[in-house]
């Protein structure tokens, strides 16, 4: 017998008109036999390909004559690409259709059934039942309430134990099973749970969006009174079940969207936070809690971390763990905010640079070089203690010195090493070098001097020179412009030199020129005049040579 044909046709477009492309899947819900060959005809599917929006595909009529059972429908499934479903990245729908008759049946004419539809056909069994091999029942059954694992259930067994799908209240754990091993497409359709969310809120007109919500009222996160962990606060837990694997709180979405708001590109990983033991090569251990954000070639790459596992012993559980970035600028911007280092007064507040990969802090950290501290004097008033200092560290990272101090209360600066500056800024060296150099470069002429002192009075003094154990300044230059000089001792400066009047240099002490005296105004003359004065003239060693004649005139 040639079994009779129906050609079903149907088209297909998205929101905005474009045809849509896709597939669909026909399958008879029902084990079908021609009763006139006995041939069964298995539900086998048919796959149809949707093509620029059309397609065509003969099949078999729901009414087709000396075809059993009847009343069968075909599910149909329809699995067309959507950008926007992050799910599955493809939008499906399931129902069923009963096409009959001959010729051309277009899908759109044809009523959309959620469920499979039954004839209403009634009987009644009686006495004790066998049934073997395939049994179809297209009308009510009515069965009594289950006792055994294997005994059929009833409507109402199932609506007293099961949870409705409108809501309800379960009393023990919900678990999602899953078949270790078993091939599946993504984890995303076969072992997620779904809170939908849809747009029919809008912007803000009611609350439409997906959400789950946890309390908790406890704040236990240590060891119990039995003595056993318990972090009873907690209201999610995420389990790490091997070496390798990562449990990550995931982000996603389009890296652009479309002139109408709508997502432009496939959805792809915008953020990860999470915690995770080995690092993705196998070759070493992060344990870390970490923040992980994409680079330019899309790559996730760790820009945050927390160390949950101590870098250099690899022990579990730090005392003081470490805060990293990786690849990130840390900006903060100062109209809104700042950044502070900060701990009790007493206690130092340290800033390091550091050569460590791995940045191991504490006594370990062998990478230090520099570091900016506010240091640990105790604070006792009067803006005392709590002072500033660079330190510098050995290969080792081990401390060196301060080359760089400044003392809160007074603002006073030590370079060198000084902790405890008796000037403004006071300077030491130890080594076979200039103390202080000032190295002036432009070769063009300017008025602007390699060291240059303003003070406030002409009696205060621009340079006061000292040799170790001094009581006073072997040399001093004061605002005036008078130079003093000295031995040293406690009986102060003996001799001097000044400016007196315009174009006059003077001094109060003798002065001895080893080499001569010279002048710039020598002029010829032979006459001498009356003898008014006499200079005396001493050799190098102050020894008196006699005297030079002073005359009112020559000519």
């Amino acid at each position: 017998m040639i079994l009779p044909s129906l050609t079903l046709v149907g088209t297909f477009t998205d929101a905005t008109g474009e045809p849509a492309n896709g597939q669909l899947t026909l399958q008879p819900d029902a084990e079908l036999v021609d009763t006139a060959t006995q041939m069964v005809l298995p539900q086998v599917p048919v796959v149809v390909t949707v093509s620029n929006g059309a397609f065509s595909v003969n099949l078999l009529p729901c009414d087709a004559a000396g075809v059993t059972p009847t009343g069968w429908a075909y599910q149909v499934t329809e699995d067309f690409p959507y950008r926007v479903d992050t799910r599955t990245g493809r939008a499906s729908s399931t129902y069923y259709i009963q096409p009959t008759g001959t010729g051309t049946v277009n899908l759109a004419s044809l009523p959309r059934q959620t469920v499979a539809p039954t004839v209403l056909t009634y009987g009644a069994l009686t006495g004790a039942n066998t049934w073997t091999g395939t049994n179809v029942f297209q009308g009510e059954v009515t069965v009594p309430t289950p006792v055994n694992a294997t005994d059929p259930t009833t409507k109402a067994y199932v609506d007293g134990h099961a949870l409705p799908v409108a809501g309800g209240t379960l009393t023990g754990n919900l678990i999602i099973d899953v078949t270790p091993g078993a091939p599946t497409d993504s984890s995303l359709t076969d072992y997620s749970l779904f809170l939908e969310s849809d747009y029919t809120g809008g912007e803000n007109t009611f609350d439409s969006t997906g959400r789950l919500n946890l309390q908790s009222y406890q704040r236990a996160q240590q060891t119990n009174p039995t003595g056993s962990y318990a972090s009873y606060g907690e209201v999610l837990r995420i389990f790490s079940r091997r070496w390798d694997s990562k449990q990550m709180i995931a982000w996603y979405g389009p890296t652009s969207y479309d002139g109408s708001g709508n997502p432009a590109t496939a959805d792809t990983a915008w953020f990860w936070m999470g915690a995770h033991y080995e690092a993705n090569d196998h070759a070493s251990v992060h344990g870390h809690w970490s923040v992980e954000v994409p680079d330019t070639a899309k790559n996730l790459q760790t820009r945050f971390e927390f160390r949950i596992w101590d870098p250099t012993t690899g022990v579990f559980g730090m005392d003081r763990t470490i805060a990293k970035f990786n690849a990130a600028d840390v900006v903060v911007a100062q109209d809104n905010g700042a950044m502070y280092m900060a701990a009790a007064a007493g206690i130092t507040k340290n800033l390091y640079f550091t050569d460590d990969v791995l940045v191991v802090s504490g006594a370990s950290a062998t990478g230090k070089r520099w570091g900016l501290q506010a240091d640990g004097t105790a604070e006792s008033g009067s803006n005392v203690g709590t002072d500033f200092r660079v330190n510098r560290y050995s290969d080792s990272g081990v401390f060196v010195d301060s080359p760089v101090f400044v003392k809160r209360s007074t603002g006073a600066v030590g370079i060198g090493n000084i902790t405890a500056p008796a000037a403004r800024l006071d300077v030491t060296e130890a080594g076979s070098r200039h103390t202080v150099e000032a190295l002036q470069t432009t070769t063009s002429t300017i008025s602007f001097a390699a060291y240059a002192s303003t003070i406030g009075a002409t009696a205060n003094r621009y340079f006061d020179g000292r040799v170790s154990g001094d009581s006073s300044g072997r040399i001093v230059i004061f605002g005036d412009g008078k130079i003093e000089l000295g031995d040293g001792g406690a009986g102060g400066r003996d001799v001097n030199l000044y400016r007196s009047a315009a174009n006059k240099l003077k001094s109060d002490d003798m002065v001895i020129a080893a080499l001569g005296l010279g002048v710039g105004n020598s002029a010829s003359a032979t006459a001498v005049g009356t003898l008014t004065k006499k200079i005396e003239v001493f050799d190098a060693a102050g020894a008196s040579l006699g005297f030079v004649p002073v005359y009112a005139t020559i000519t």
